[in-house]
């Protein structure tokens, strides 16, 4: 799955492909595609603002999709 990254200063938001992501205490967590923490990738907590799925979110019952 795609994502933008958007840093929260100094850089333009920039695209990665990753299986999924999650927040754990200040870190993210990044996952490859065999849905294992990825060894390769990174993102700094400190340094980003937002990440967002990109292109079009399916809205699914009780929920919205995220928009900024």
């Amino acid at each position: 799955m795609a994502f933008t990254v958007f840093p929260k200063k100094g850089l333009e938001p920039f695209a990665i492909k990753i299986e999924r992501f999650e927040v754990s205490g200040n870190d993210f967590i990044l996952f490859d595609s065999g849905n294992s923490p990825s060894k390769e990738a990174f993102l700094s907590f400190d340094d980003v603002a937002a990440i967002l799925p990109k292109g079009k979110q399916p809205a699914t019952e009780g929920l919205m999709p995220f928009d900024v």
